[in-house]
């Protein structure tokens, strides 16, 4: 299983992860891949400066991004 994990902490709601949670929810389903990707939620990731920050199985998936 694929575990993707979305930050959920304020920068990232205020740039969308909400959104961004409920696409990937709408893709999932379409897709018929609920059972083989797990989505989360997390409070801040220290990644958020330009955008939403995600990872996928513990690696960032943030462009740019600094740690």
């Amino acid at each position: 299983m694929i575990t993707v994990t979305v930050c959920v902490g304020s920068s990232c709601h205020i740039k969308g992860a909400r959104r961004m949670i409920g696409r990937f929810n709408e893709v999932l389903a379409k897709e018929g891949l609920q059972d083989k990707v797990e989505l989360k939620g997390s409070f801040c990731m220290g990644l958020s400066r330009a955008q939403v920050s995600r990872h996928t199985d513990g690696q960032t998936n943030c462009p740019g991004a600094r740690r």
